[in-house]
């Protein structure tokens, strides 16, 4: 690095053990006869230091305005307060400062190659559409950006503004408006002197904006619109071809051989709406025990073998894809454990893929965000409080009385917690803990057949059940359906020829339900019949326990909330195990000793002692 000295630059994110945190610098380039130099480290973002009216905002550096970060990150008050007049009004110094650091940063030596404003408060419509995608740009000024005419900004916030119209009406509403584009001397669109624009998009007051803006998958897609159209402008400008990266990899398994050597297989995930977007080689990561995530390995192909675990250890793996233009995100991941105690090794089975907005009530005297808090993409930074204002009548009068949508400001800071897809690891230090190995797969490697099933299956569904996505969506239908009919075939046959099986999750039961042959599935192979969900203290006891155990049933920065659960009842041979406590709803059945039915998650459980107990008393009925 011998650029941005000036400020702090991001070196990544590590995993320290507790009280074993420690940098050390050398210098590898002493061969070359330079000299290494460090003046700071500084380890978390830490809480907001900038003092306004003799007081800090008292919040996370980072839910802060950027005019505080960029005053703390060492900036002169040109750039957080760039206009005299503004002195002591932090709200314009925030939206006029921004362009202002990107110029810093180049004076600072660093290659910024376009300046991109998003908001998210493109109008105050609360009509039935939403309201669409805007551009802004700034184009008059004679003045060069990066080294091109202003001009050439109204190229930017077009490509980036229809990357995202096509995207989103390929994925969600052939509707989706595109609106004009705006030539304004807005700051983020003016100031940067590189290549700039704003694109505004969604209204916090009407209902159809926030079903899509609260879902985590229309999040991503647009995410990756957004990306898509920067690269485009950027391969447009020099003349190269733009390569979209790649999807994350899917169907992985994690499966011992005859000789104990971990075998990790996956298939690589097309982009129906990019077909250039191919995996072309893959990154391999590991993790021992509860550590961090090494570096990687590069893999050519599709499979890879790693050495396996010592005993009592856990060995989880995940791949991302990589090409041309890049690494995807990384895959859900999985795990492999031996126990040293003979005995085949349980197959745990990764179920839970869902993600989802929360619940939406809509009447024409109440509608908003209420009941099921949906479930982040591995964690939620956005939420700010709970909704106030439930009547759509309520117009806005200013940013204080916003109207109809509401929320409390009482929670910005605190993450909230989701689907990290990382929990086969921890069902896999429940086996181990009863002395069990284990191994692993994805749902759909079983569904595909990839994977058949023998001994002892674990299927964790966690929230898993069918979701609908936001809009119309002509690509697929509905997502996360917990018990399709391929997972049920593969399970009934599992037990037909002898097999046990652990089910767990929140919804599963009443999600099956709805499907043809589920009610079928339910009494015939798990013992079960669905009874209406309710919320619940979290609380589970019954004969099974020795002691009662608790799920997390509230917003949590480290753990997903379980506000409410299917209930369970004994059907056909099966024999009531388990009873939520305060409301008596069953939580567990057992099937002939043969299947074990959970109407919660394991991986939920408050500790991991209850972790260990459910696991243990379930392959203690099934034995």
């Amino acid at each position: 690095q011998r650029i941005g000295g000036g400020t702090w630059v991001r070196l990544g994110t590590f995993r320290f053990a507790p009280g074993r945190a420690r940098v050390t610098l050398s210098n590898e380039s002493a061969v070359l006869g330079r000299t290494v130099s460090a003046d700071a480290v500084r380890f978390g973002g830490g809480m907001g230091s900038v003092q306004r009216a003799g007081e800090t905002g008292g919040r996370p550096r980072w839910t802060e305005g950027a005019r505080y970060y960029e005053q703390f990150a060492g900036a002169p008050d040109s750039v957080y307060s760039p206009e005299r007049a503004d002195r002591g009004d932090d709200y314009k110094d925030d939206y006029k400062g921004r362009g202002e650091w990107v110029n810093w940063l180049v004076r600072q030596g660093v290659p910024v190659d376009l300046s991109l404003a998003l908001h998210t408060d493109a109008g105050l419509t609360t009509d039935s559409t939403a309201v669409g995608t805007l551009g802004i740009f700034y184009g008059r000024a004679s003045r060069a950006a990066g080294g091109r005419p202003r001009a050439s900004n109204r190229d930017v916030a077009a490509r980036i503004q229809g990357q995202i119209v096509s995207d989103l009406r390929a994925l969600y509403d052939p509707r989706w408006t595109q609106r004009e584009l705006r030539n304004r001397d807005y700051s983020e669109a003016a100031r940067p002197e590189v290549p700039a624009a704003l694109i505004e998009m969604l209204s916090h007051q009407n209902l159809t904006d926030m079903r899509f803006a609260l879902d985590p998958r229309f999040r991503f897609d647009l995410a990756r619109a957004v990306y898509k159209g920067a690269g485009r402008v950027l391969a447009a400008q020099d003349r190269t071809t733009f390569v979209p990266q790649p999807l994350a990899p899917a169907h992985l398994t994690a499966l011992f051989d005859a000789a104990s050597n971990v075998i990790v297989t996956w298939q690589p995930t097309a982009d129906p709406i990019e077909p250039t977007a191919r995996s072309e080689r893959y990154r391999l990561y590991t993790r021992r025990g509860e550590g961090g995530w090494d570096a990687g390995r590069l893999v050519e192909g599709t499979e890879a073998v790693l050495q396996p675990p010592p005993p009592g250890e856990v060995l989880s793996v995940r791949v991302a894809a990589i090409n041309a233009g890049g690494e995807s995100a990384p895959s859900e991941a999985l795990a492999v454990g031996r126990s040293g105690q003979p005995g085949p090794a349980v197959l745990v089975v990764a179920g839970f893929d869902r993600i989802a907005a929360p619940q939406i009530v809509e009447s024409p005297v109440a509608a908003g965000v209420r009941g099921d808090e949906g479930v982040p993409d591995v964690v939620d930074l956005a939420y700010t409080g709970a909704q106030t204002d439930f009547d759509p009548r309520s117009v806005y009068r200013d940013d204080d009385r916003p109207g109809h949508g509401a929320s409390r400001d009482d929670a910005p800071g605190r993450p909230v917690a989701g689907n990290t897809h990382d929990f086969v690891a921890v069902h896999g230090r429940a086996l181990l803990a009863s002395g069990r190995s284990f191994v692993s797969a994805s749902d759909e490697a079983v569904e595909d057949g990839t994977v058949p099933l023998s001994g002892t299956v674990d299927l964790l569904l966690g929230e898993e059940r069918t979701t609908p996505a936001p809009g119309w969506r002509p690509l697929r239908g509905p997502d996360f359906e917990a018990l399709p009919a391929a997972m049920r075939a593969r399970l009934a046959a599992l037990v037909q020829s002898g097999g046990k099986l652990i089910v767990s999750g929140a919804h599963w039961a009443g999600d099956a339900t709805r499907s043809p042959g589920g009610a079928d599935f339910l009494r015939d192979v798990l013992g079960v019949r669905a009874a209406p969900a309710a919320s619940s203290d979290g609380t589970v006891e019954g004969p099974m326990l020795a002691d009662p155990v608790r799920f997390n049933t509230v917003r949590s920065p480290d753990l997903y909330a379980v506000e409410a659960t299917d209930g369970i009842e004994a059907a056909g041979d099966g024999a009531l195990a388990l009873r939520v406590a305060r409301t008596g709803a069953g939580a567990g059945v057992v099937r002939r000793g043969q299947t074990v039915a959970l109407a919660f998650p394991i991986e939920a459980l408050l500790t991991e002692d209850d972790r260990a107990a459910v696991v243990a008393a379930a392959l203690a009925a099934l034995e």
